[in-house]
């Protein structure tokens, strides 16, 4: 999704109108004017992956250096003062932390000076370091580092136009973002941008007629199981992708490090499956009433209390609609059924 939103907006691809005609977007005159006409900032955390701390900020500090060589002959032409020259050169493998913290923050000053827009941010994958944090034992020091960043790039930025940051959990603002209260959280449970998170099904089957293919109903019974807000009939585009591309049904649970389950239903194709780390299902919560699942839970606090842990998989995939407690049983049959 960051990438569409990164080429559409960056000036990088300013002119290059072929990728858009045709869709909904370039319908609008107003949205054709926008194309290729603001500063992006597109930063990745999905690399950013180790199992101590020092290593990871290294990885970090390499990530914000990149972004600095990508704009290098912009800022070559900027008209900088001394000083901004000096923390423009200070941004290398060798910067302390509190210069990395606040490298990001610098760069949208001058890309604003130099463009007279103020750049948009996008930062995917924000989670991943935090789950390598949380799983290796430097929770503590990293949440200090990136919350620096954080506040630095998102909260106190006054040449930031628009921030985008996406993952697989759900920002928190009271742990790693309680600095940021001016944060807009989107999730699966919210009516704004529910058909924005997946395929819905005229989409689907829009595609399919493309592709010459035919089967809407058992595509249907496949993939049709995710509820958005009160959006339903939403289709997984990864899945959905993959089965235009291949022509066969596909079914995976998605996860992270934390816990991770995967199968095909083809027996031509590899079978693999594992337990890493954590399992978040536990049998005591069938049965209970009135389990109050906190939204607003973080990878770090999961095994505080065994209720709160169920949201993992009910976030991860509400198939058929089903009801919560059918769809745990569900996989903890699966699991059984594998391990």
């Amino acid at each position: 999704m960051l990438d569409t939103v990164n080429t559409f907006f960056s000036p990088q691809f300013a002119g290059q109108s072929n990728l858009f005609e045709g869709l909904a977007i370039w319908k609008d005159e107003q949205f054709r004017n926008l194309q290729g006409t603001i500063p992006v900032i597109f930063l990745s955390f999905a690399s950013i992956k180790s199992d101590n701390y020092a290593e990871c900020i290294e990885k970090c500090k390499e990530l914000f250096v990149s972004i600095y060589d990508e704009f290098r002959p912009l800022l070559e032409e900027s008209k900088l003062s001394a000083t901004e020259k000096e923390q423009v050169a200070s941004v290398r493998q060798s910067m302390a932390e509190f210069v990395a913290q606040s490298s990001i923050h610098h760069l949208t000053k001058y890309l604003f000076r130099q463009r007279s827009v103020k750049p948009i941010v996008l930062l995917d994958e924000y989670d991943t370091p935090f789950h390598e944090a949380w799983l290796h034992g430097y929770w503590d020091k990293f949440v200090a580092f990136l919350g620096g960043f954080f506040n630095s790039t998102f909260k106190t930025n006054t040449y930031l136009g628009r921030g985008l940051l996406t993952g697989i959990t759900r920002v928190s603002k009271e742990s790693i973002f309680s600095d940021m209260n001016n944060l807009e959280v989107v999730g699966i449970t919210n009516d704004p941008y529910a058909d924005c998170f997946g395929f819905t099904e005229q989409e689907v089957f829009t595609a399919m007629d493309e592709y010459g293919l035919t089967d809407k109903k058992e595509v249907k019974r496949w993939y049709d199981g995710f509820i958005f807000g009160s959006t339903k009939e939403m289709y997984n585009p990864w899945s959905i992708t993959v089965y235009l591309k291949y022509k066969k049904s596909w079914f995976l649970l998605g996860a992270n490090q934390i816990q991770r389950v995967g199968w095909w239903t083809d027996p031509s194709w590899r079978m693999e499956y594992c337990l890493e780390q954590y399992l978040c299902v536990r049998l005591c919560l069938w049965g209970q009433e009135g389990v109050d699942l906190r939204w607003s839970l973080f990878v770090h606090q999961l095994g505080e209390h065994c209720e709160q842990e169920a949201w993992f998989f009910w976030w991860t995939r509400r198939k058929n609609n089903s009801p919560f407690e059918h769809i745990l049983w569900s996989i903890y049959a699966e699991l059984k059924r594998i391990v």
